[in-house]
């Protein structure tokens, strides 16, 4: 397989040779030039491309929604006008979803969404309990919540770089920069059981969450609407419904996607944290930084980051419900922890 720049008929091979130069009469001139490539591969619905030094690609993670066809699969996603990081710093935050997402998450009691079912406890107890270890391929963190005399753990995965295993145990988040004030957002749920990639299902998740295509463009979170008037901005009010607020909707906000869009994005495309002042609720947060600032400095100083050769694909979320004196950890037991953090909220 080859491809023809249309400017001056020159073709490429796939890893970059130049089979052929139609303007240049030397036949030796495409021997000195190749042209820049990088491997990419699909997998799971998405492309996945390594854009490192040569030699140095880690090894390809193999995630559990790899195995499911496209039925059996949904694949979205939504472009959030902000840094990336703090699009992860909301992923990793549990305790903001019984405040922020209080209204869709009543909506979960008459729901038959699974997704629904596996979020409905979390309205209920706005303080969980948070603790986090650091593990060879990020980082992991539990929040605990107390409902109806059971104790339910929701452990979710961080995989370095940018990578989570939600807690739900069949969605997995990718958050990748654009550049420092723009992220492309990637959400993948899968099930081994149900068609959940088919109508009506597919729909009905997307609709739940917010990712829905309308819903996405009345908010500027597609490409042909992301620098448009549409996308959340002052301006617009990050697209805030007043009338719907004053009816007792807390946000007044579609859903759960346009909310924690909104607070990334209104806090400043670069978030300001000379003057952060962190409590112990945001343990995972400050767990997900000192992760992050590592690899900056391992690259910066040229040396090795661990996580990255470490199979990422491992890390998983899960919610169950644990004994008083149980330890979450044994719903992971594969997961690799290098140091724990001890610290509780």
């Amino acid at each position: 397989m080859a491809c023809c720049c249309i400017y001056h008929g020159w073709k490429f091979a796939v890893d970059g040779t130049v089979l052929d130069t139609p303007n240049v009469t030397d036949p030796r001139f495409k021997e000195r030039i190749k042209g820049r490539t990088y491997p990419v591969r699909e997998a799971g619905g998405l492309l996945w491309a390594y854009l490192g030094p040569q030699g140095e690609e880690p090894p390809f993670p193999h995630w559990g929604f790899m195995d499911q066809p496209d039925a059996h699969r949904i694949n979205a996603s939504a472009i959030v006008n902000c840094n990336f990081v703090q699009v992860m710093e909301g992923l990793v935050d549990s305790s903001h979803l019984t405040v922020l997402h209080g209204s869709a998450l009543a909506r979960t009691n008459d729901s038959d969404l699974d997704y629904a079912k596996k979020t409905s406890h979390m309205q209920f107890d706005a303080s969980p309990k948070i603790e986090a270890d650091e593990t060879d391929f990020g980082f992991h963190y539990v929040a605990i919540r107390e409902t109806d005399g059971k104790r339910i753990a929701r452990v979710t995965a961080f995989a370095t770089p940018c990578f989570i295993a939600n807690a739900n145990g069949d969605v997995w988040l990718a958050i990748v920069p654009v550049n420092d004030e723009r992220c492309n957002f990637y959400h993948v749920w899968w099930d081994a059981e149900k068609p959940i990639g088919e109508e009506p299902l597919r729909s009905a998740q997307l609709t739940f969450v917010g990712l829905d295509e309308p819903t996405l463009r009345k908010y500027g979170m597609t490409a042909d609407t992301c620098d448009s008037p549409a996308a959340m901005s002052v301006a617009n009010g990050f697209g805030q419904d007043r009338a719907k607020q004053r009816d007792g909707h807390f946000t007044g906000l579609d859903s759960i996607t346009q909310e924690d869009a909104a607070c990334s994005i209104s806090s400043g495309t670069i978030r300001d944290r000379s003057q952060e002042m962190l409590s112990t609720a945001d343990l995972a947060i400050s767990r997900l930084q000192r992760t992050l600032l590592a690899c900056a400095r391992a690259e910066r100083d040229q040396k090795e980051i661990p996580a990255l050769r470490a199979e990422g694909g491992r890390a998983v979320g899960v919610s169950a419900e644990i004994a008083v004196d149980e330890d979450w950890r044994r719903l992971v037991p594969h997961h690799q922890i290098v140091s724990s953090t001890g610290a509780r909220a």
